[in-house]
């Protein structure tokens, strides 16, 4: 990791397995797909790019857009992987609803500081940084 980058998020592209879509990590394979992402961010702009937005469904709850691709509403939902493989899970759906291999967009994760409180207390800003990637690296490791 990059100095004071606490993490990365991956967005995974959540589909059923019953669709022939594939993401090879650059673009989906033909075909005019409808792909849920949440408004305004990245996810959206880059499927909008791809011309795989479903640009007529607006949602705010990803158990709404999981809904949606389970029911043949929408072809699949772009997530943070471990917020959706939860989400997912917690919705009895990990049959119906699968995950592909390659992220569809990986990037890096920060805390940030003002200027004033980093130069104030660099010491305490480190620690802190530390800090939060000791544990994002306890949480997300595999339990024994």
């Amino acid at each position: 990791m990059k100095d004071y980058q606490i993490g990365i998020a991956r967005f995974s592209f959540f589909y059923r397995p019953d669709l022939e879509i594939n993401w090879d990590g650059e673009r989906f394979n033909g075909g005019k797909w409808r792909i849920i992402s949440i408004p305004g961010t990245k996810a959206e702009e880059k499927l909008r790019r791809l011309k795989a937005d479903a640009s007529d469904i607006h949602i705010k709850q990803l158990e709404v857009a999981l809904k949606l691709v389970e029911r043949g509403r929408a072809d699949g939902v772009i997530m943070e992987e471990h917020s959706g493989e939860k989400i997912v899970k917690a919705m009895n759906l990990e049959n119906k609803i699968i995950k592909s291999e390659k992220p569809f967009i990986e990037e890096g994760l920060y805390l940030v500081f003002s200027k004033e409180f980093y130069d104030r207390h660099q010491s305490i800003s480190r620690n802190i940084w530390s800090e939060v990637i000791n544990q994002r690296y306890r949480i997300t490791q595999p339990k024994e």
